[in-house]
């Protein structure tokens, strides 16, 4: 216990024995009693500095040292170095009375002199020649220096003087300075041309004696050198570090706002700041004022240094919201106000802060629940994240932080009335953020303000609109429905009333024989309505039964030639060789006839190579087959077809009007039950369309006449039901025409091959004998199937000639089938072009516009196709946003490096940080 005792006390004395020692470290061993700099500018634009450092040694030291940078200068000159009045000479600084010097990118003088005691006082003058250091522009000139450098090696400095001596006889107002640092100085103006800046205060080591005086162009003839013109071209580029809000809330509910933005110039030159205020959410702004750090920037009409302007960018309406119903949302708008204001110029390394302060009304909304204050804090630059930014709100008395609930953003501090909001983690990439304030009820004595007025009432449109708009689609719904109910039962009324065939009673269940002299043709047109394949051949099979074309059945085709004259007459008798006459009587097949033999010769020929080469002949036979059957019907087949066809796609036309009208007009407030109408107009259109189809109207004779030849078509397509294949090899000879206009032509072809028949006789060389009788349609005597055909008699009633051996149907039936389905898939596909298809309004439209004018459709196509093909062919509150600038908005501005005077009218410090601010001077120094 004894040791333990021992060695505390030992260590208690030791300690008191290096305290002392540990304290007179801490203390310098010497120090700048004074460090005076005079500045003489020379007429040619040098200038000389003399530095005149009064040293107090409170230890041994034999050497010191200076290190001047030439960065902003076009080089430094040394012309002396006196140590205690003694002038020394370059040489060996390790030799008495002399010094050594380096000249690189710095200048570097170092010098030796007796060693030093405690209490020992040394002059040191250090005299150089600046050339180049003056920025130079049109309208003034500058020189900024830092006559005492912040490097001092850990030496204070007392006392320090700057003085400025100009080659010219300036007032003080002719000599605009600024103190950059330290930051109490006392200027005066001993003489005219001389300015004397004095520090107030000790430079502690790391603080720079740094200055800027102006003077108008023209005293010195310095031109501007290489590095200012390097500097003034730089791009601007600056960092916002900082912004911070500070809002006070008054008991009225109005609001006392401070913006605060830190702005690092890093390279270029910064003149001119704006920022952008939104009205949004808030009654008015008003009382605004703008600051350079605590210097007040002044409000005027036009732009000019250390001062701003004020405007509106765009008006603020009356009222600022309202509905609009067309796009079923409630707009608003708020107005923007400006602010752009000039300040002496920022250069490269320095930093201040622009503080703008205005009053708001109208952005607190009271409610039962509490009082709601939305704000939005931030630059509106993504250069400077919303992290760096805080919210400080100054409550009204008698409201606690602890009362308001933050919402957004995260409260940092609460003291008192004073809250301090951050944003939140999410912001960290924003370049603003948004917190919500609820602050008691009674916070305030705000009002409901006239922005929550005018939504309020707009919000009350939306409800009358809303009911308006349900009513609208009640009924422009309703009316499409009806619309499109009316349409579909006014289409069977208009087929009823107009394209309905009137009752007959029925004749026969079937007819044996053909029931009169309708040709073929003519009778596939009356129960068809219209032309189909079977029709045409028919009327080619007609023909040749008559003899005036050769026929012959191929393997898989039918071949045609012509038999009879060039030109035939409607009831005139033929003369046909080897034949006996024939009359035809129906005017459809003497013009088919004759349009045939002009493109027909001896030399057979496939009908399926016919219709492709002549097929343009067909419309003609077509039209005049409804022009025969025309006693049959109330109206030619295709023309009333096409009538309602017209009206139908008239309709779909006006629907696709009505559509685009209601979807200008009314989509907006109704949605798409504004097409509603249009859709049953299209759906009227559309069954028009549809039944226009069987819109052509028997007469009663047609009703009738069909009646009579449907039951021979059912005898026909049922011949063995009916126990008549005796009869089929008449059916083959005589009535195969009618077989084929009736679809029956395949069941006969069979049945007659069953029972043994023949080939029709008119397929074969049967006009090479001649006939005493005239040429009947129809034989007056039946007669049965043999294998081969009786004797013809001659004209005198002898026989000339014996017919060759016909072949069976037993064989052929399935040859001449296929031969039939050949000729009429050929026929097929010319009957659409061929039937002469008339312009529809779809083809006109299209044909009208633009790129879809050369799109052609037949009248079938549906309309879905029709407008694809053509359209394809037809081709919070608060915030704002801050921005700045390098060029001035005046005339004549010198821009660059000069710091005006009239940042502070007493030669004061400016209230910029200029650590890194682009200057000449300073460098080190020091002692060893």
């Amino acid at each position: 216990m004894m040791r333990v005792q021992k060695w505390l006390i030992s260590l208690f004395l030791l300690a008191l024995l290096i305290a002392p020692s540990a304290l007179q470290a801490q203390v310098p061993a010497l120090v700048y009693e004074r460090y005076d700099v005079d500045i003489a500018v020379q007429p040619d634009g040098s200038f000389v500095v003399r530095e005149t450092q009064r040293v107090r040694f409170d230890g041994e030291f034999s050497s010191g040292f200076a290190e001047i940078p030439t960065l902003y200068t076009e080089g430094i000159q040394l012309r002396s170095l006196t140590v205690d009045g003694v002038e020394y000479r370059e040489g060996d600084p390790e030799l008495p009375q002399q010094y050594g010097l380096t000249t690189w990118d710095d200048i570097a003088l170092d010098w030796g002199y007796p060693p030093t005691t405690a209490g020992d006082r040394r002059e040191f003058v250090i005299e150089y020649v600046v050339i180049g250091g003056l920025w130079v522009y049109d309208d003034f000139d500058a020189l900024e220096w830092r006559a005492v450098p912040a490097d001092r090696s850990g030496i204070p400095v007392e006392q320090s003087r700057v003085t400025v001596r100009l080659p010219a006889p300036l007032s003080e107002a002719e000599m605009l300075n600024t103190v950059f640092s330290p930051n109490a100085v006392t200027t005066t103006q001993p003489e005219p041309g001389l300015l004397q800046f004095e520090a107030a205060q000790p430079l502690p080591d790391g603080i720079a004696f740094h200055i800027q005086v102006a003077f108008p162009h023209g005293i010195v003839s310095a031109q501007p050198p290489e590095w200012q013109r390097r500097a003034e071209v730089a791009a601007l580029e600056y960092e916002q570090s900082a912004f911070n809000a500070e809002l006070t809330i008054h008991p009225d509910g109005t609001l006392a706002v401070v913006d605060r933005e830190t702005i690092t110039v890093q390279a270029g030159v910064l003149r001119t700041g704006a920022r952008l205020l939104e009205w949004d959410y808030l009654d008015e702004i008003s009382n605004i004022r703008v600051a350079e750090g605590e210097l007040p920037l002044s409000e005027a009409p036009s732009p000019c240094e250390n001062c701003y302007q004020v405007g509106v960018l765009s008006e603020r309406p009356d009222p600022v919201a309202w509905y609009d119903a067309t796009r079923g949302v409630i707009e608003s708008r708020f107005g923007q106000q400006w602010i752009e204001w000039e300040v002496p110029p920022l250069v490269a390394g320095e930093s201040t802060d622009f503080i703008i302060r205005y009053d708001v009304a109208g952005a607190i909304v009271p409610s039962d629940e509490g009082q709601t204050l939305t704000w939005q804090t931030g630059s509106g630059q993504s250069s400077n994240p919303a992290q760096r930014s805080r919210l400080t709100v100054n409550l009204p008395d008698g409201v606690d932080a602890t009362q308001v609930t933050v919402a957004g953003a995260t409260a940092i501090s609460r003291e008192g009335q004073r809250l301090v909001i951050a944003p939140p983690p999410e912001a960290v990439y924003s370049d603003s953020w948004t917190a919500t304030l609820t602050l008691p009820p009674n916070a305030t004595s705000a009002v409901m303000p006239r922005w929550g007025a005018d939504f309020e009432a707009a919000r009350r449109d939306v409800e009358a609109v809303a009911q308006a708009r349900a009513r609208q689609q009640l009924l422009f719904g309703g009316a499409g429905i009806l619309i499109f109910l009316a349409g579909l039962v006014g289409a069977w009324l208009l087929w009823f009333r107009f394209g309905r065939d009137v009752e007959a009673p029925l004749h026969a269940e079937y007819i044996s024989e053909p029931p009169s002299k309708l040709p073929p043709a003519v009778v596939s047109y009356l129960l068809e309505e219209r032309v189909t394949n079977a029709g045409v051949l028919s009327a080619i099979f007609d023909l040749a039964e008559l003899g005036l074309l050769n026929m012959t059945f191929g393997e898989s085709e039918i071949t045609l030639s012509q038999a009879g004259p060039e030109v035939i007459q409607e009831g005139r008798a033929i003369e046909l060789p080897q034949a006996s006459p024939v009359t035809v009587e129906h005017h459809h097949l003497v013009a088919y006839y004759n349009m045939m033999a002009k493109t027909l010769s001896e030399r057979p020929i496939a009908l399926s190579e016919w219709f492709a080469q002549h097929g343009s002949v067909l419309p003609r036979l077509y039209f005049q087959m409804g022009v025969e059957a025309g006693s049959y019907f109330e109206g030619h087949p295709d023309s009333v077809r096409h009538r309602w066809l017209v009206f139908g796609q008239l309709l779909v036309l006006a629907a696709g009007v009505l559509g685009c009208w209601s979807l200008f007009s009314f989509l907006g407030a109704m949605g798409w039950l504004a097409l509603a109408p249009a859709f049953g107009v299209a759906a009227a259109g559309i069954a028009l369309i549809s039944i226009s189809r069987w819109m052509p109207k028997r007469t009663a004779l047609g009703v009738s006449e069909a009646d009579k030849w449907r039951a021979f078509q059912r005898y026909l397509l049922d011949i063995k039901s009916y126990g008549a294949l005796e009869s089929a090899q008449k059916i083959i000879d005589d009535y195969f025409a009618y077989a084929v206009a009736l679809g029956a032509e395949k069941i006969a072809l069979q049945a007659a091959g069953q029972r043994g028949a023949v080939v029709p006789r008119w397929t074969t060389a049967r006009r090479t004998w001649p006939c005493s009788q005239p040429s009947q349609r129809w034989p007056t005597q039946n007669r049965e199937a043999t294998a081969t055909p009786p004797v013809i008699a001659s004209g005198r009633g002898q026989p000339t000639i014996s017919p060759p051996k016909l072949p069976t149907l037993q064989s052929t039936s399935d040859s001449l089938a296929r031969s039939i389905q050949s000729s009429s898939n050929a026929l097929s596909s010319l009957l659409s072009h061929a039937a002469g298809s008339r312009n529809t309004p779809f083809s006109v439209i299209v044909e009208g516009g633009g790129k879809a004018a050369k799109l052609t459709w037949k009248a079938s196509t549906s309309t879905a196709r029709v407008l694809g093909e053509a359209m394809e062919a037809g081709g919070g509150s608060g915030g704002g946003r801050s921005s700045y600038g390098s060029s001035s908005r005046r005339s004549g501005s010198f821009g660059g490096g000069f710091r005006s005077s009239s940042r502070s009218s007493s030669g004061g410090s400016s209230s910029r940080s200029s650590s890194g601010r682009r200057s000449g001077g300073g460098g080190r120094r020091g002692f060893g």
